[in-house]
């Protein structure tokens, strides 16, 4: 495929240690066991409290968390943080939110939370997640096709839908969940049927769109 359908990233959500030991080993010739253990660290450090990112990320930070100044210059330049941002929401009567999503180089994307309907398996979320900015196929239905592929998605662009997607369902605030425009009412809770709302659940079940 064109290279020109790819984007360079500094995410350090594109890599997992595998692939970061080999980064730190290209970057340093550390060796990738080296590598390996650092990687590790660094995912514990960056991660294990906070799975949007938010944790102290520069030399210091690193230094305090046991990562050797070796590895320390190349970790800071991948940034743990979500590189998408919420352009728009459009949640739905039955409790479906389309997410639009705009990522660092002005590209938009679309991720949608299903909730499962009640009476069925009520404590399923359902995540689609998109893989590409646009879409080859064209398909009548569906408004991402209409300007055609622009690229494909990084590794990090796509774990970042999810990424996002879990902070958003863990906000006690939940701004989805008013729904003051939805078209017609919602059904009682216990009515078979009814999607309960979007963020009362993390995600359980991912789709991916555009593959």
């Amino acid at each position: 495929m064109p290279a020109s359908l790819h984007t360079a990233s500094s995410s350090l959500a594109d890599h997992d240690a595998d692939s970061l030991a080999r980064h730190l080993d290209a970057a340093t010739g550390c060796g990738v066991a080296r590598g390996k253990r650092a990687a590790e660290r660094a995912f514990r450090h960056a991660f294990a409290n906070d799975a949007s990112g938010g944790a102290r990320w520069s030399d210091g930070a690193l230094a305090e968390a046991g990562i050797g100044a070796w590895a320390r210059p190349t970790l800071v330049a991948l940034s743990p943080r979500i590189g998408l941002t919420v352009h728009d929401r459009a949640p739905s009567s039955d409790g479906t939110v389309r997410l639009l999503l705009q990522a660092q180089d002005g590209g938009l994307i679309e991720s949608v939370i299903i909730p499962a309907e009640e009476g069925r398996d009520a404590l399923r979320t359902t995540l689609c997640l998109s893989s590409q900015v646009g879409c080859a196929r064209a398909c009548r239905f569906c408004e991402t096709g209409d300007h055609g592929l622009t690229r494909h998605l990084t590794p990090g662009e796509i774990v970042d839908q999810y990424r996002l997607v879990q902070r958003i369902c863990s906000d006690p605030d939940r701004p989805m969940d008013a729904r003051v425009d939805a078209p017609r009412p919602l059904p009682p809770a216990d009515r078979p049927g009814h999607r309960r709302r979007a963020a009362e659940r993390p995600v359980s079940n991912i789709v991916f769109m555009g593959m």
